[in-house]
Parts: C-alpha cells; sequence; structure tokens
C-alpha cells in the first residue's frame, strides 16, 4: 500500500509515563487534605504496582516496596513523575 503512513510503535515506558503524568494531575485537584490518601494501585510492566499519595501537604508516588518520590511543590511533580517512570521500567 504505497503512500500509507503508519505511527511507530510507542515504547511501554513512554506509556506508562503518560499514565503517572496523567493520575497525577487528576490526584493534584484533590489536594489540601489532613490525612494522607492514595488512587488504586497500577500495575508496572513486569511485577511492581504504584500509587499516587496526597498526605495534605504535597503529593508523592509510593511505589510496592515502600519506596516514596515526593513532589517538589503541590503544582510541580514532574521530577517525580520522572523518577516514578523509571522505578517501573524495571519493577
Amino acid at each position: 500500500m504505497a503512500g500509507r503512513r503508519t505511527q511507530p510503535p510507542r515504547a511501554p515506558g513512554i506509556v506508562a509515563g503518560m499514565r503517572i503524568l496523567l493520575t497525577a494531575l487528576l490526584a493534584i485537584a484533590a489536594c489540601g487534605g489532613t490525612e494522607t490518601t492514595c488512587t488504586a494501585s497500577y500495575p508496572c510492566s513486569q511485577s511492581g504496582t504504584w500509587q499516587v499519595c496526597n498526605d495534605g501537604n504535597v503529593e508523592f508516588y509510593k511505589t510496592s516496596d515502600g519506596q516514596q518520590f515526593h513532589c517538589a511543590n503541590i503544582a510541580d511533580c514532574n521530577a517525580a513523575a520522572m523518577q516514578m517512570a523509571n522505578w517501573c521500567e524495571n519493577h
């Protein structure tokens, strides 16, 4: 089929990273509570899981092995999201 263009396949890490960023944006909307709340657990590509949590002051990602990646502030989770995406690619 000459002239037909197809999209290149997306790497699993990119999809996971986009899902993490979208979830972070949704969780930011819930900022301001006083107790720690977390989303449902999301699976990584192999065996680990992660959640987006809020302790009333700041958002953070929590992993199934107990690690936490904290956002710089309620509006800036870019570095934490990248750390979470990297962790998830290896679990």
